[in-house]
């Protein structure tokens, strides 16, 4: 790209979907895009059926692929769905990968399987490969694995129905690439790599070996010790029970699930292994989370299943009318007549920055029919502190609508996204208005603003109705000329430019007669959809500085009728003027050139219709009727069942006993569940209900760190409430139960008249009744002296906190010697 051309204009040709582009770079309209090499997206699916699976993809460089995002997958391998996705020289560094599980050309939003996830392919781009593998495991949200091609790759899945990983958890193994381990140090690679059905949490390792005959590794999945390996009844995975496993190729790939304690290799076990991983149950109570399904307290009882369910169920189906807009209607103003019917809209004036942020893209929009009623654009990348999705115009200006574009310079990316919107800023309806084309927005290059040293805080970008991606970038130092040419016919020479001479442009070279200088891009369009050309040139402020436009001949010149285009010399740094050329005229003004040029214009007015609708009628379905309680053969009465009703799927449930029904932790009860549903949507299960049986604990806290607490006071003082020892409580479950902590009224009596040595007890109670003790010792010793005072006293302990307690005066009587 030559440099001259940049300084002028900015053509951003990189797909982005709203919301999600970044770090894509701006090249020029008239550059080549090679393809360079492929990315293939395999995809592990959970489902049994084909779906209509696929891809959203972002940056990966001019007319990459045929058709626009999001696509389609292009074929099946033993692993799952493949999708290849071209990637061209000027992609960015990390093109934009989202998975779509179903309906991904009709309805793709709404089946997101992954977040963003962004794949690294400058070794594409710099030549040092034509192809990455990149593997992605249903539920994987942004984490995805890519093969290397000079190894042999092992993908091992671990699945725990109870969603419930021991923080050391990982791989001890032996003959793979920077994973050689220490026996009870486990190799921690596990990643947060896929999720069940139910979207309970599994794993996934990524290992490598280099190939070869005289290979022989191996692993096994553990937490440390020999008595939480997670496939002990399986052995180690190796050749000698997994056949094949040493003699994976250089870019191969084997897929070992473990759950359950079985371990199935391969990817032709997929099946096996969701039949006995994903199958529906209860999830297992789990301490270390209080996770699962437990009984909270003596009446409230947790539910949780390993796969989720409908909440509603259709009882019927109803016929509804609605008024909806449902589509805009062109309505053509002929010549002589614009609409004149506008609102007055608010002269723009600059708003200052907002506290975190330092410069600002001030995006000016021009529309033939002057219409900005409800204009605004979206934009995204901006930082933290900068602008972010809707942004409402601030006013208008000479040139049209004008919007500020906030910029945190600390977190903003070097690319923002932008979607200029005609009209609707603030309502849904906003996308039937949008200037680009889905899938094509504008991102913009701002990486002039973060590099330089805080002299430059503005940046104003200049857009034309139609303009698609192509937008115009003044120069705060130069007098700025927006010339438009416009054949409505739609007929242009490959040669079409300027002839321009004596170094007057300071951002094009001069131009040799018949040599025109081709800047003009696609850069609006009439209100009936013909392209028309634009180009800014930019010369210092002061220069009589001159131009034609022309295609290389003199009897094809655009405006000889008019002579040269001039009279610039009067324009002052930043200044932005635009001049309209058409049928060899020359116009200064919007109106005339959209009279004369279009022959009118176009608005476009909503059209509302009612429109007769059959919509499903949903219920509730009442679980009560599905849970069951009992102990023994004894059902226990279920008073009420509590989840979330506004989400479409659950699998977590709170079940109320009333009082006289509560829960004894001394006897056993067993929690069914039966949907009553038929063949695969039938599903009954039960578990024996964990119940709190586990006592708090009461520590006492000393500065030596002795196991018995003895505290020494002289025969005959005052009590001193300071020298009570320093306590916690805590609970398995209840977790910090030290305001909860007293003294049994048999259990703290102490008289400072007589020698001798108490034993004070504390004592906590969780909910389950469960109690929990410690006990110091008060020795009372005699001394000499004088007299003093003391007392029999019951020192009793309430609810004051940590090391506080509350003296109960059992007689209060105060002894004196």
């Amino acid at each position: 790209m030559r440099k001259s051309l940049i300084l002028f204009f900015l053509s951003v040709l990189a797909m982005v979907f709203l919301g999600y582009g970044v770090g894509n770079t701006a090249r020029a309209a008239d550059e080549d895009s090679a393809l360079v090499g492929k990315v293939y997206v395999h995809y592990m699916s959970w489902e049994a059926e084909e779906k209509e699976v696929g891809i959203h993809v972002w940056g990966n460089g001019t007319d990459a692929q045929a058709v626009s995002p999001p696509y389609k997958y292009t074929g099946k391998d033993d692993f799952g769905y493949v999708m290849e996705v071209n990637v061209m020289s000027d992609a960015s560094d990390n093109i934009g990968i989202i998975v779509i599980k179903d309906n991904v050309l009709s309805d793709p939003w709404n089946n997101k399987d992954s977040a963003d996830m962004f794949v690294n392919v400058k070794p594409l781009k710099e030549g040092i490969t034509d192809r990455i593998d990149v593997y992605y495991f249903s539920g994987g949200v942004t984490e995805y694995f890519v093969a290397d091609p000079e190894m042999a790759n092992v993908f091992a899945l671990y699945y725990d129905p109870s969603g419930s990983y021991e923080d050391k958890l990982g791989v001890h193994a032996w003959g793979f690439e920077d994973l050689d381990s220490e026996w009870g140090t486990p190799r921690e690679i596990f990643k947060d790599g896929f999720k069940s059905p139910g979207d309970t949490q599994g794993k996934v390792a990524h290992m490598k070996y280099t190939p070869g005959d005289d290979k022989d590794p191996g692993f096994l999945i553990y937490a440390g010790s020999d008595a939480n390996k997670k496939h002990a009844a399986f052995g180690d995975i190796k050749e000698e029970t997994v056949p094949g496993f040493s003699k994976l190729k250089a870019g191969e790939i084997m897929v070992i699930f473990v759950t359950g304690g079985n371990v199935f290799a391969g990817v032709d076990k997929k099946g096996e292994f969701i039949e006995g991983a994903f199958t529906f149950g209860f999830q297992k109570f789990q301490i270390s989370s209080l996770a699962g399904t437990f009984a909270k307290n003596p009446t409230t009882i947790f539910a949780r299943f390993t796969l989720k369910m409908k909440t509603k169920k259709v009882v019927r189906k109803e016929e509804i009318t609605v008024i909806e807009h449902v589509r805009d209607n062109p309505v053509f103003v002929p010549s002589g007549k614009l609409p004149d019917d506008l609102p007055e809209f608010d002269e723009y004036e600059p708003a200052d920055l907002p506290d975190g942020a330092e410069a600002k893209v001030v995006f000016h929009y021009h529309r033939w029919d002057g219409d900005y009623t409800g204009t605004g654009l979206w934009t995204w990348n901006c930082g933290t502190a900068g602008s972010s999705e809707a942004v409402t115009m601030k006013g208008v200006d000479d040139f049209g609508a004008v919007m500020e574009i906030v910029i945190d310079i600390d977190d903003a990316e070097d690319t923002i996204g932008i979607i200029p919107i005609a009209h609707d800023i603030d309502k849904d309806s906003r996308w039937d208005h949008r200037e680009t084309p889905a899938g094509k927005d504008i991102n913009l290059d701002i990486s002039k603003l973060k590099l330089n040293d805080g002299t430059l805080t503005e940046l104003h970008v200049y857009y034309f109705e139609g303009g698609l991606q192509n937008v115009f970038i003044a120069d705060a130092t130069k007098a700025n000329v927006l010339i438009l040419y416009y054949d409505p016919e739609e007929n242009y020479e490959e040669n079409l430019g300027f002839h321009t001479w004596d170094n007057q442009w300071t951002n094009v070279e001069n131009a040799n007669w018949g040599e025109p200088v081709k800047v003009f891009v696609d850069g609006f369009k009439s209100p009936l959809g013909v392209t028309g050309k634009a180009a800014l040139l930019q010369t210092e402020p002061g220069t009589d500085a001159e131009t034609l436009i022309y295609a290389g001949d003199d009897e094809t010149k655009k405006h000889k009728d008019h002579g040269n285009l001039k009279g610039f010399e009067d324009m002052v740094a930043g200044e932005v003027r635009v001049v309209y050329v058409a049928m060899q005229k020359v116009y200064d003004e919007r109106t005339e050139f959209a009279l004369e040029a279009f022959g009118g214009t176009i608005i476009w007015k909503p059209v509302f219709e009612e429109v007769t609708k059959e919509i499903d009628i949903l219920e509730l379905i009442d679980f009560k009727k599905y849970f069951t309680l009992k102990e023994g053969d004894k059902e226990i009465p279920i008073k009420a069942i509590y989840f979330n009703t506004t989400a479409e799927e659950i699998n977590e449930f709170v079940l109320e006993l009333d009082k006289e029904n509560k829960l004894d932790n001394k006897k056993k009860y067993t929690l069914y569940f039966n949907n009553q549903g038929e063949g695969n949507e039938h599903y009954q299960v039960e578990i024996e209900l964990d119940l709190d049986t586990q006592a708090p604990v009461i520590t006492l806290v000393t500065e030596d760190d002795v196991d018995e607490v003895i505290i020494t006071i002289p025969l005959g003082s005052e009590w001193d409430n300071s020298l009570f020892p320093i306590y916690r409580a805590s609970d398995d479950r209840d977790k910090n139960l030290s305001s909860k902590v007293y003294v049994p009224e048999d259990k703290g009596f102490l008289s400072t008249k007589e020698a001798g040595t108490y034993e004070i007890t504390l004592q906590v109670e969780d909910e389950w009744g469960n109690v929990g003790t410690a006990t110091f010792k008060i020795v009372v010793a005699p001394r000499k002296g004088c007299k003093n005072k003391s007392a029999n006293i019951f020192l009793g302990l309430g609810v004051l906190g940590l090391g506080l307690f509350l003296i109960r005066r059992r007689r209060f009587v105060w002894g004196k010697e």
